[in-house]
């Protein structure tokens, strides 16, 4: 129906708006801090929320965590062995969980362009096929504010 907004366009547009107020690299932890809180008030359950910049040579990037926060962000290598790694190279996306958690952790990778988004989330199951679409859909929004950063870093 026209003038009615979806949980989805309404997330679309809030990182949208993130990444254009972006003005100075320091506002990232401020701009991306609700983010999550948005995403869980869509139905996506989550615990961790991390956009992946992937570089070039797949041996080095930059992973941006959005929650828990403060949102930040540090430089990593890469090994064949990560799944934001493979995910961006297979771009295709990985569900999983960790074999090593006490009590059930399950992770959720999507592909970008330029790297992956993951979710974690402590629960008994796996992320339904509904979250994966809407993490699919919002990755390449998240990925932009990361990018937006990262360019304003470089000025």
């Amino acid at each position: 129906m026209r003038g009615e907004v979806s949980a989805q366009e309404h997330l679309l547009q809030h990182i949208a708006n993130a990444a254009n107020q972006l003005a100075d690299s320091t506002d990232f932890p401020n701009l991306a801090a609700p983010i999550a809180q948005h995403l869980r008030q869509a139905g996506l359950g989550l615990s961790s929320l991390c956009v992946y910049l992937i570089d070039r040579d797949l041996k080095q990037g930059r992973n941006y965590f959005l929650d828990p926060g403060p949102a930040g962000w540090v430089d990593q290598a890469f090994t064949m062995d990560m799944a934001p790694l493979v995910t961006h190279v297979e771009q295709r996306s990985r569900m999983w969980q960790d074999p090593h958690s006490q009590e059930p952790l399950w992770f959720l990778t999507v592909p970008t362009s330029r790297g992956a988004v993951e979710i974690a989330d402590r629960r008994p199951g796996a992320f339904t096929p509904e979250e994966e679409r809407l993490l699919s859909s919002l990755a390449p929004s998240l990925q932009l504010l990361a990018l937006r950063h990262r360019d304003l870093e470089l000025l």
